[in-house]
């Protein structure tokens, strides 16, 4: 889970375990870490020794399960965990290897990083659908504004602990997910809207397509709602009970343990959604279409899932 919205003083070195809370969060941080990590390592296995006629998007789907192992690995190492009582710290890495000061900047730095990119990647994924089936044409043009404006927005948010000011990445935080979520509704209707209108689409594309809609969508979605309650949530605590002391952070460290299960429902929902396609089809197993022969291959081949 990342800390973006944490102010920097908050943050300690992790040199033992003092309580179950504590164990609790760090055994959660483990098996989360694994669990992403093996589901995205699945995906990217099968949709390399996949025989479907995959191009562009599957090149996507490689770089987004790859760049979400990574920030699994950044997390674990990171090992984020909620202190509780009056100091309300946030502890940093592992009692086996407590990094120093600077060893803190650099874990959340590297963590928050992937977590902007994969978010970043989420956006381009519906983009890229998006162009791909209206102006394939554009599709050089998408890459060459966003690469630039996703490497920007990633430096960004993960700089924010080698600067003075606390808060100033709060507000890039909740801008470029709202612009992020903005792009993926967008997409997500006009390519809704898309299919529905071309009959021509077999039954079986069409689900798919709906299926990996819902899950981009469902994706940021989730991020956006987790990076809200970051926010809110400690804040809507201690102004409600303002005399509870502790309160704040035992609910802080219960969201994080929550939280932190998102990075194992993402790839989870990218297998639900491409499920038929990593699947191998028997050689002569009947696609119902509404067009035939020359025209329905021409078809598939535009309005597949991995155009």
């Amino acid at each position: 889970m990342s800390s973006t919205l944490v102010p920097k003083n908050k943050y300690i070195a992790n040199y033992e375990m003092l309580n179950d809370v504590e164990i609790v969060q760090n055994f959660n941080n483990l098996l989360t870490s694994f669990l992403a990590t093996a589901i995205n390592l699945f995906v990217i296995i099968r949709l390399l020794h996949s025989r479907t006629s995959v191009h562009g998007l599957r090149r996507l789907l490689l770089v987004q399960s790859t760049v979400a192992i990574l920030g699994a690995i950044a997390g674990e190492c990171a090992n984020e965990v909620q202190t509780v009582g009056k100091s309300g710290y946030i502890k940093v890495g592992h009692s086996f290897l407590p990094p120093s000061y600077q060893g803190i900047r650099y874990l959340l730095c590297v963590e928050d990083f992937f977590s902007t990119l994969i978010q970043y990647i989420i956006a381009v994924f519906n983009l890229h659908r998006l162009i791909a089936v209206t102006k394939p044409h554009k599709i050089a043009l998408l890459y060459k504004i966003f690469i630039p404006i996703t490497i920007l927005f990633c430096i960004l948010n993960s700089i924010q602990y080698f600067v003075d000011v606390d808060y100033t990445n709060q507000i890039l935080s909740t801008g470029d997910m709202s612009s992020l979520l903005i792009v993926c509704l967008i997409c997500y209707f006009k390519l809704k809207k898309y299919f529905a209108q071309h009959a021509s689409v077999s039954i079986r594309v069409a689900r798919l397509q709906h299926q990996l809609n819902m899950s981009m969508l469902m994706q940021i979605i989730l991020q956006t709602i987790s990076t809200g309650l970051v926010l809110i949530l400690p804040w809507l605590i201690s102004v409600l009970y303002p005399n509870a002391n502790g309160m704040e952070d035992y609910s802080t460290m219960i969201l994080y343990v929550i939280l932190r299960w998102l990075s194992v429902l993402y790839p989870a929902l990218i297998v639900w959604s491409i499920w038929g396609f990593l699947r191998e089809s028997p050689p002569h197993s009947p696609v119902i279409a509404f067009t035939s022969g020359d025209e329905k291959s021409r078809t598939e081949r535009k309005h597949s899932l991995f155009a």
